[in-house]
């Protein structure tokens, strides 16, 4: 072997630390330079530290691994042509130890599923070096530390899933360089502070999912976010009122921001999210009546409101809606001796067509049934 490749091994192995040898590790040397190996030196080098570094002997499934045809190697997809390592999907293989620092040396790499095993340590800086990356999920792992800013050179990234770990710390202001991404998972994690306001300009964002975590601040961001079809942010100290704007996101099926601080009236504009059939506020501040205009939305199929501090009726309107779920527990909603929510007559056969209904324990104030729309003061 020439004296380059000898100091192209220890340099790769310098940065990620020599791993621990057993009996069924792989050989780097033995391995990148048998004949008919089908990738670069470089790229076989890095896969190898991977397997010994995250105990690849005990890896669920291994096949191939080893061998001159790196595209025979469980998880791995090599594009025929350039001999480039496009695919590394190693999900649910039982992966343990550390990520190692040297996955920039597959400068290639499309796509980099590591989830659900079980990693430990930060997420290294150098992943953002992988600037052709579509794919980056490392989810359902026990990775710590915060987030590299490095991931927003990431200008490919379709989709990062980085959920139920150990992450804490903000959120990099430098993910709102991802002009592509779609689908954003931080779920399950310790962030903490509020959204950037970078975040404006993920104007192709389909599913925000930051249920889980600590984060807090308004949510104002959302209403520069025309594709958003998923947003799931329950478990956090979110604050401030809902935008009208909200109501312009017409391709809007699910919000789920339940348990949080927020307050301040039901915003009407909602009505004009025309696609939502997941509708999810509970345990929040919000207050005053409900809003008739929500009765536009003839795709609700779940409407969670316990827990906030709404007063008034029930619109008639609502009998347009097809729920198979409403809760309006725990509030100060117009109520019967029994302290259960008032149900208009015209909507008693809609409420009886429901098929789970949560809503005991309100106050038992006046009774004001709200009947048709009101006068719609979104101007949308």
């Amino acid at each position: 072997m020439s004296l380059a490749r000898i100091a192209s091994t220890l340099l790769l192995l310098a940065s990620v630390g020599l791993p621990s040898r057993s009996a069924l590790a792989l050989d780097s040397t033995a391995v990148c330079t048998q004949p008919g190996m089908n990738v670069s030196w470089a790229e076989c080098v890095t896969l190898v530290n991977l397997y010994n570094l995250t105990n690849g002997d005990q890896w669920f499934t291994r096949t191939g691994w080893g061998s001159a045809d790196v595209a025979s190697w469980h998880g791995v997809w090599v594009e025929p042509v350039s001999g480039v390592v496009w695919t590394l999907d190693l999900a649910g293989n039982n992966l343990q130890g550390i990520l190692p620092t040297n996955l920039a040396q597959l400068p290639g790499l499309r796509n980099l599923d590591l989830s659900d095993n079980q990693l430990v340590g930060p997420i290294p800086s150098q992943l953002g070096q992988l600037t052709h990356l579509v794919s980056l999920r490392l989810g359902q792992n026990a990775l710590t530390g915060t987030l590299p800013p490095q991931l927003g050179s990431l200008a490919q990234l379709v989709s990062l899933g980085l959920g139920d770990n150990e992450l804490s710390g903000p959120i990099p202001t430098q993910l709102g360089q991802l002009a592509q991404l779609r689908h954003l998972y931080l779920y399950g994690n310790a962030f903490s502070g509020p959204l950037p306001a970078t975040f404006a300009q993920l104007s192709q964002l389909e599913a925000l999912w930051l249920d889980g975590n600590a984060l807090t601040g308004p949510l104002d961001v959302l209403a520069s976010m025309p594709q958003l079809r998923s947003v799931i942010l329950s478990n956090n100290a979110f604050s401030g009122t809902l935008s009208p704007a909200i109501g312009t996101l017409t391709q809007l099926e699910i919000l789920v921001a339940g348990n949080n601080h927020l307050g301040g009236p039901l915003p009407a504009c909602l009505g004009h999210a025309s696609a939502l059939h997941t509708l999810a506020l509970f345990d929040n501040e919000f207050e005053g009546t409900l809003p008739p205009q929500w009765g536009h939305l003839g795709h609700l199929q779940t409407l969670s409101l316990g827990g906030n501090r709404l007063r008034g009726g029930l619109p008639t309107s609502y009998g347009a809606m097809p729920l198979a779920m409403l809760g309006l527990n725990n509030n100060e909603l117009d109520a019967d001796a029994q302290g259960d929510v008032l149900i208009p007559p015209a909507l008693q056969a809609w409420f009886a067509s429901i098929a789970t209904t949560y809503i005991r324990f309100q106050s038992r104030g006046p009774i004001l049934f709200q009947d048709g729309f009101d006068t719609d003061p979104c101007g949308l």
